[in-house]
């Protein structure tokens, strides 16, 4: 088994998921190598979507890890749990904001690894997923933005200094301001 940390559910995952899956496939194109670490998550890849009238992914990226963004969940890095705590908490983040289509769909963005570069991969949510643990851009480090079909809301989870940093934003991910007077 390649991932016997990840399997075990080993708090401390030295074992990056990524880095191995990269190694893995030398010969495998970055999409490819995507691919398998989102399968390596519990998510079903199910393409990439039509893009025309998305945002790209640094703009939701910028929207989710600016310099005065707050967050609205955190979890320490030093937690044992870490991981479980901020997939609990992106779900529930994501559930309560329609992040997640009825039919389990949304669109998804990793940042480390050499996957920057892509666009948004379509994925769709299954029970036992485990996004931080694999998802990472380092030990302790998960990096990674989703983002609704229709772009209505995003959820970022990034790692800042101590805390992993978990922020949702409403019509942000389009890069309409919140706070902005109705043109109605």
């Amino acid at each position: 088994m390649p991932f016997p940390a990840l399997a075990a559910g080993c708090g401390d995952h030295r074992l990056f998921a990524s880095e191995e899956l990269m190694s893995a496939s030398p010969e495998g194109s970055p999409e490819e190598s995507r691919t398998l670490l989102l399968e390596r998550a519990g998510l079903t890849v199910l393409g990439a979507p039509d893009e025309a009238g998305l945002p790209a992914p640094g703009e939701v990226w910028k929207s989710v890890a600016g310099f005065l963004v707050e967050p609205d969940a955190t979890v320490p890095v030093s937690a044992p749990d870490w991981a479980e705590q901020v997939d609990a908490r992106w779900l529930e983040l994501a559930r309560d904001s329609g992040l997640i289509a009825p039919d389990g769909t949304f669109l998804i963005h990793v940042g480390g690894r050499g996957l920057g570069r892509l666009g948004w991969a379509v994925v769709r949510w299954s029970a036992g997923a485990r996004l931080a643990a694999t998802l990472t851009d380092g030990p302790q480090q998960p990096e990674f933005v989703a983002m609704a079909r229709d772009a209505h809301t995003s959820c970022g989870v990034t790692t800042e200094e101590y805390d992993i940093w978990l922020v949702r934003t409403d019509d942000g991910a389009r890069g309409v301001d919140p706070q902005a007077p109705s043109r109605s």
